[in-house]
């Protein structure tokens, strides 16, 4: 008896590469392949300059100008296929950046990272949108008021300059109150309730005696008395705000439930205790 696999499917075949027809040099740029036939495949780039990557759509750069003879092989089990492209390096200075944070809250230090590209020195100037500005190629950033700040990278080497724009919207956390009782009886339910702008996406309880919840109502009973720290966390894309309320839990009335007992000639007997018990534990000294 003998027994071997078999791979059956169709060869590869290379529809189109993607790939700026013009880049700077130094500047970050995507390669992408769209490939036919039976997958998976695998991809090995050959840049034109001696370097060989061997990965899915890679993230390159060129560090001197001209004119670069792309050449990709797509394989599967079955054959390879190869096709070549063209991509034009300058020398020319193209300005491009990004933010390390997307959703930036009032107050919060945001980089920002220029992935521009030109043949050096190249000289960068940030123009925040605030009135305030900045000359490193990735400077730290705080803006003080929320509102959309229109970000202005202008590059600038001996071949000219080049100038990117983005805009970043810059908001608060936020507003948020909570409904809570002053004094409630222990082992009776009661509710708490958050109450906040329609920014709020979470809302987050912690009810002082390990127990966690998550909504803008929920419902709670304590089985102990005391004076007792209740916080809620409301959170926005922007951060989010804590706030906190004591509640002073009094003595109440519990009534004590015995499981379910069987005896050896399994006739079974609930043992049930109506009879108040009151709860009077001593004071606890508070921070």
């Amino acid at each position: 008896t003998a027994a071997a696999s078999v791979w059956v499917g169709v060869p590869p075949q290379i529809n189109q590469v993607f790939s700026p027809p013009q880049v700077a040099v130094g500047q970050p740029f995507q390669l992408r392949a769209v490939a036919a036939g039976s997958g998976p495949f695998t991809q090995l780039w050959h840049l034109g300059d001696g370097r060989r990557v061997e990965t899915i759509d890679p993230i390159v750069l060129f560090s001197a100008a001209g004119i670069y003879h792309v050449q990709l092989e797509v394989s599967n089990p079955l054959g390879t296929a190869v096709q070549q492209h063209t991509i034009t390096v300058v020398p020319h200075p193209a300005a491009q950046f990004a933010v390390n944070d997307t959703t930036v809250s009032v107050g919060q230090p945001v980089t920002f990272i220029s992935q521009s590209g030109g043949a050096g020195p190249l000289v960068h100037t940030w123009d925040f949108g605030d009135g305030n500005t900045a000359v490193e190629a990735a400077p730290l950033h705080t803006y003080t008021a929320p509102g959309v700040y229109l970000v202005h990278l202008t590059v600038q080497n001996a071949f000219g300059q080049s100038e990117a724009y983005w805009p970043v919207t810059v908001g608060l956390p936020p507003t948020v109150d909570m409904v809570v009782p002053e004094r409630i009886p222990a082992g009776e339910p009661f509710q708490v309730q958050g109450v906040g702008d329609a920014s709020i996406s979470r809302y987050e309880w912690s009810m002082g005696d390990g127990r966690s919840y998550e909504g803008p109502l929920v419902e709670h009973r304590y089985s102990r008395t005391g004076e007792i720290y209740i916080t809620l966390v409301a959170s926005n894309e922007f951060g989010s705000t804590q706030i906190g309320r004591w509640l002073t839990v009094d003595p109440g009335v519990l009534q004590q439930y015995l499981p379910l007992v069987a005896n050896l000639l399994d006739e079974e007997t609930t043992a049930v205790s109506s009879q108040p018990v009151d709860i009077d534990l001593p004071d606890v000294a508070l921070d």
